[in-house]
């Protein structure tokens, strides 16, 4: 009996903690995601956009995060 009290024990102080780690974890990846995105428009949006007296920014010039 001593055994499963400590096992229920165990389970209680590491399972908690593990569950609520995994669950703000996917609710970051997918707030990482639309990041992502966001950061893929404005770059495209930055290449389009017009250089003071050197015309238009060259997407291969800028580094690619991908």
């Amino acid at each position: 009996m001593g055994d499963m009290t400590s096992l229920t024990g165990f389970i209680a102080n590491v399972g908690f903690p593990i569950a609520v780690a995994a669950y703000l974890l996917i609710r970051i990846e997918s707030k990482l995601v639309g990041l992502t995105q966001a950061i893929a428009e404005l770059r495209e949006c930055i290449c389009a956009f017009p250089v003071r007296g050197y015309g238009y920014a060259e997407p291969n010039r800028i580094k690619n995060a991908e």
